[in-house]
């Protein structure tokens, strides 16, 4: 537990702006994949990237 006394001040007043948005329908190339999924079962999904470099030296 800290031992210290802490101070708190209202560094300033603002508005709240909140965006609220809807979505109407999904275009062409948003979604990737879809897999359904049953509650009792257990979905996971790992990726794999390999960079190479590749030098050749000619004398």
């Amino acid at each position: 537990m800290p031992a210290g006394k802490g101070e708190a001040r209202v560094l300033g007043i603002a508005d709240l702006l909140v965006l609220e948005q809807t979505l109407g329908r999904y275009q062409l190339g948003e979604i990737s994949r879809i897999e359904n999924v049953l509650r009792s079962e257990q979905r996971s999904r790992s990726f794999r990237t390999k960079d190479s470099t590749e030098v050749t030296q000619v004398d």
